[in-house]
C-alpha cells in the first residue's frame, strides 16, 4: 500500500470518527449533571472549534507580511459572520459554515468579476 492511500484511509477514519463519536456520546452527555466539569468541558468544544478556525484564518495573513484589502475585507466578513449567526441562532453548525462562506464569497468577487 502506498503511503499516498494509507494517508486517505487514515484521515478518512479520523474524520468518520470525529462525525461518529459525538452522536454516539449523546445519551452518556445527556444523563451527565450540568455542574459537572466534564459537562462543562465538552459544552466548550463548538466555541473552541470556532476559535481554531479563526486561528488558521489569521496565521496565513500572519505569514503574509503584506496584507491586501481584500484579504482583511474577506478576514473581517467572517468574524462578523461567526458573531451574527451564533448571537441569532446559537447553532454550532452554522456559526462554523457561514463566516467560511462569507470569507470565500468575499474573496472570490474579484475573480469573478475579472
Amino acid at each position: 500500500m502506498k503511503t499516498v492511500e494509507l494517508a486517505v484511509i487514515v484521515v478518512g477514519v479520523g474524520t468518520w470518527l470525529l462525525r461518529f463519536l459525538p452522536m454516539a456520546g449523546t445519551r452518556i452527555f445527556s444523563r451527565m449533571p450540568e455542574k459537572s466539569f466534564r459537562y462543562k468541558m465538552l459544552l466548550s468544544l463548538g466555541p473552541a472549534a470556532i476559535a481554531a478556525l479563526v486561528t488558521v484564518s489569521l496565521s496565513s495573513l500572519l505569514k503574509a507580511h503584506d496584507f491586501s484589502l481584500l484579504e482583511i475585507f474577506s478576514l473581517a466578513a467572517g468574524v462578523v459572520a461567526v458573531a451574527a449567526v451564533q448571537r441569532l441562532t446559537d447553532n454550532l453548525a452554522l456559526s462554523t459554515l457561514a463566516p467560511a462562506l462569507a470569507y470565500g464569497v468575499i474573496h472570490s468577487v474579484p475573480h469573478w468579476l475579472g
